[in-house]
């Protein structure tokens, strides 16, 4: 008996391919990493081959987001060689692992965006699998905080826990876009089991411990709330017990939350989170004045900045390392210099633009969710970092963002059919 699978099933495979394992290879990477065995990087394998797949389309097919993409990786390749000039000094597998890294939100776009258009319209199968990925992320934060099991936030005695999740704020990230996602879903069709899901997922970001975690879940919980009339009598009650138990946890937790405190306290006042490694990025800036903010100083940047923020700036002697300063601007202005951080950034920016587009074209509470996540992703790679070079949020959001452009091309040729009739 031969199995065949119509255009429309196929579609719909490749797509579940792109999103749902997503989650459950993030998990089998922590869960080696639990174990000692860190060096399977299961989900890194998984998102080179996303990439490569993505970078084919780039070069075979036309259009604007090819262009930028190709652009990216030109402008990057002729400021490795000047940065190499003329003592042929290179770590190629370093410099191109960076490049990878800011490419790959782009490269899921672009390959999201090309199945959609081959298979047809399943942008709800792919809205549901970035829902997927927050609420089985809250299952196995609220599994490891009932056996123990896990890896925590921080150092022994301050509050969090990040079950078998390696990045914290990656994973924060990850779970606000989702978040978003979930509520955007519960507003098209209220069930409890998607209630509940929502609040498996708010578990997780609240047991996580990061501060971005717990004000992003604030904000999209209670935002959200507002505009879902139909759930207010469910959510708020909800929202209600759960404030008040989560005041009477931190009156008897007080201890295990200094941290936190700490930090937020510091926030108020003007400190960065990344303030250590932004001074030893601004002193290692200062080595080359020349040519810093043309075409930055490559794999000298990281190397020197490690090396000062370890040494200078944490008092750790002998060490020399490649350090990212995980702050978005530093590292690419840093690495690169001034005009291709700019680009980089401007290129994020469209996306954003876009998704305000289809929200002024089509308005609704649904893209009203996709202009939030979008402002997540954005805000956090400008004022917190490490957003435009992390898996996790950049392969959700650009899942997003594919289905922002595909509804706005609909919506273009809607628009052209109708006139064509009339």
């Amino acid at each position: 008996m031969k199995l065949q699978l119509s255009s429309d099933q196929v579609g719909k495979i490749l797509l579940i391919l792109l999103v749902y394992p997503v989650i459950w290879l993030d998990t089998l990477y922590g869960v080696f990493s639990f174990l000692g065995l860190d060096a399977l990087r299961v989900s890194l394998l998984y998102r080179t081959a996303v990439l490569l797949l993505g970078l084919i389309i780039v070069y075979t097919r036309s259009g604007v987001l090819s262009w930028l993409i190709q652009l990216m990786i030109l402008s990057w390749s002729v400021i490795l060689v000047i940065n190499s000039y003329p003592v042929g000094d290179i770590q190629f597998i370093a410099e191109f692992t960076q490049l990878t890294r800011w490419l790959y939100p782009f490269t899921v776009v672009i390959l999201t965006l090309a199945t959609l258009e081959r298979y047809g319209a399943h942008d709800q199968l792919l809205l549901r699998g970035i829902a997927y990925y927050g609420w089985v992320f809250g299952a196995f934060m609220l599994f490891s905080f009932a056996t123990g099991l896990g890896i925590p936030s921080y150092d022994e005695g301050v509050y969090g826990i990040k079950s078998f999740y390696v990045g914290g704020n990656d994973i924060g990230l990850a779970a606000l876009i989702s978040l978003a996602t979930m509520l955007v879903l519960l507003h098209q069709r209220f069930t409890w089991w998607r209630l509940t899901k929502i609040l498996l997922c708010c578990a997780g970001l609240v047991l996580l411990g990061t501060k971005a975690g717990w004000v992003g879940t604030l904000l999209l919980v209670g935002g959200f709330t507002l505009l879902f009339r139909r759930a207010r009598w469910v959510v708020l009650p909800l929202l209600l017990v759960g404030g008040i138990w989560s005041a009477s946890w931190i009156q008897t937790n007080q201890e295990t939350l200094a941290y936190q405190v700490a930090q937020v306290q510091a926030l108020v006042k003007g400190a960065n989170p990344r303030e250590r490694l932004i001074q030893a990025a601004e002193g290692q800036l200062e080595h080359y004045p020349d040519k810093a903010e043309l075409t930055g100083g490559s794999y000298s940047f990281y190397a020197g900045s490690g090396r000062d923020y370890y040494v200078t700036h944490n008092n750790t002697t002998g060490v020399e390392t490649f350090k990212a300063i995980e702050q978005e601007w530093y590292d690419l202005r840093g690495g690169y210099g001034v005009p291709f951080a700019v680009y980089v950034f401007l290129c994020h920016l469209l996306l954003l633009v876009l998704t305000a587009a289809l929200l002024i074209r089509r308005p609704s509470v649904e893209h009203v969710g996709f202009f939030i996540a979008s402002c997540l992703y954005i805000g956090h790679g400008i004022f917190a970092g490490h957003a435009f070079v992390s898996g996790q949020p950049s392969g959700l959001i650009a899942i997003l963002y594919a289905v922002v452009i595909y509804r706005l091309e609909l919506g273009a040729l809607s628009a052209e059919c109708r006139s064509q009739r009339d």
